[in-house]
């Protein structure tokens, strides 16, 4: 009953839902802390990310830049066919003044790998479900723990491809990006990559895994509030030093390439996660950019 009231508030005031009108409550707690505190700023000052558009499935950010993020599936070798046709639908088809990224996720976060596979167990052995569970447990806890690995760490691998261009928020630029968004996820579905649109909680989470290990994909995401304000929880700590930040006691460092190869792919980063011996394997979480 009341939130039938609150809606009907929210039409005589001519607001077309119940939060159209709200303040938006996250930035002013900052400003207020920084106010009283003297605070020099908060790390989501950094962040670009403004708002989503779940209908549309884009991201608005600073300076007018439009874009979305689609996760694929890791490519275990390729063929010339397939490398040929990403070429040319990345040659004809995308738009111009855009920006396009690859982000290869070693995530040490791998529940999802293990709720899909406990969903084909059909086995009732209490045995087997003990068993079952305690190797989920020993994964678990072999993918957090880096210092006793010995370089064998559980990862979840996973591909993020962002798409992003400066744009008035207008109807036929923010149509002519929906279009390219929907053909480039039919072209990636035919080549068997099983392209999946990421909403603001996929951002959120990814942005939390980088800085902290932040696990799992959770519905944090409030639109009345910017995206960049909800991305750490509310006081957390972030340390800035020489050459890593720290969060939470996760220290995370970042390089970048001072000299590009003659020759590289998105297949050749294959080589750079180390050799099958495990002798070459980084001893820590890890994302690469191309």
């Amino acid at each position: 009953m009341l939130n039938e009231k609150c809606e009907k508030l929210a039409e005589i005031f001519g607001f077309k839902e119940i939060g159209e009108g709200r303040r938006n409550n996250i930035r002013y707690s900052l400003d207020q802390i920084a106010q009283e505190h003297g605070y020099a700023g908060s790390i989501t000052d950094y962040f670009s990310y403004r708002w989503y558009d779940s209908e549309k499935g884009l991201f608005a950010n600073n300076g007018n830049i439009i874009g979305f993020m689609l996760e694929i599936s890791p490519i275990v070798g390729v063929t010339d066919n397939l490398l040929e046709d990403l070429n040319r639908f990345f040659k004809d088809d995308m738009p111009e003044n855009g920006f396009l990224q690859f982000m290869l996720v070693a995530s040490h976060d791998i529940n999802p790998v293990f709720d899909i596979w406990e969903k084909g167990k059909i086995s009732k052995n209490p045995f087997l479900r003990k068993l079952a569970a305690s190797r989920r447990e020993f994964l678990e806890k072999l993918s957090v723990n880096f210092g006793s690995s010995n370089s064998l760490i559980a990862r979840n691998f996973k591909i993020y491809l962002n798409f992003a261009k400066k744009l008035d928020w207008n109807n036929q630029n923010i149509s002519d990006l929906s279009h390219f968004r929907e053909g480039l996820i039919r072209r990636l579905s035919n080549l068997k990559l099983a392209p999946r649109s990421c909403d603001a909680d996929d951002l959120i989470g990814l942005v939390r895994e980088i800085i902290y290990m932040g696990r799992g994909k959770e519905k944090i995401y409030d639109k009345y509030n910017e995206v960049s304000d909800q991305i750490l929880p509310p006081l957390t700590k972030i340390e800035f030093e020489e050459d890593h930040i720290s969060c939470k006691g996760i220290k995370s460092s970042f390089f970048h390439i001072t000299q590009l190869p003659q020759e590289f792919s998105l297949a050749d980063m294959v080589s750079l996660l180390g050799s099958h011996k495990g002798d070459l394997g980084i001893n820590a979480r890890f994302m690469r950019l191309l």
